[in-house]
């Protein structure tokens, strides 16, 4: 919660109001899912994964690679999603997530970390 000032205007007086309310509205587009991929046995990140997905069934097309084994996985993109993540060295890792409508009508946006194991 915010604070949220309003000053009211009555003829040459003005009121100053402090109330509490909800935190504004000003992402433009959150993303479906976010990922961090690490290595199981150090916890170091894995970067340079490949990640695809669907959502319901469909292709989809947006995967932004944040940095420091963080990806963020479809932008308002809602239903069940579907991700597939392979990385040289590592054993793929598929995972469905349920993404909703959140706060402000965006994807409420699922959060996961993913463990990878090495390959043999």
């Amino acid at each position: 919660m915010t604070r949220c000032l309003a000053v009211l205007l009555t003829g040459t007086s003005a009121i100053l109001v402090v109330a509490a309310c909800a935190a504004p509205c000003d992402r433009l587009a959150a993303p479906s899912v976010e990922l961090e991929l690490v290595d199981r046995d150090s916890g170091a990140p894995v970067v340079d994964a490949t990640i695809t997905y669907r959502v319901d069934g469909e292709a989809g097309e947006i995967v932004n690679d944040l940095g420091e084994g963080r990806y963020a996985v479809g932008i308002q993109e809602i239903g069940t999603i579907e991700v597939v993540v392979e990385a040289a060295g590592y054993v793929a890792i598929e995972r469905e997530y349920e993404v909703e409508v959140g706060e402000c009508k965006h994807a409420a946006t699922e959060h996961d970390r993913l463990e990878m194991t090495p390959a043999q």
